[in-house]
Order: structure tokens, then C-alpha cells, then sequence
């Protein structure tokens, strides 16, 4: 009960990775100046 399923990954790891945020400001920036010379 304590413990969460295993099915659901938790948001440790999806935190860690901000290409699998899109909303994440820090990726906004990063493709931003990507786009931008």
C-alpha cells in the first residue's frame, strides 16, 4: 500500500529527462536556441 504499483513509472525518472517534457521551460529554451543560430 505504502509502496506504488510497478506499472506506474514514477515521475523521478520522466523529471530527469527534459526531452520527455516538452513543457519543461529548460526544454523550450534548448530548442529555441536550437532553432535559433
Amino acid at each position: 500500500m505504502s509502496r506504488p504499483p510497478p506499472s506506474r513509472p514514477l515521475p523521478s525518472p520522466r523529471q530527469r529527462r527534459p526531452s520527455a517534457s516538452p513543457t519543461d521551460p529548460s526544454l523550450a529554451k534548448s530548442a529555441r536556441s536550437r532553432t535559433d543560430p
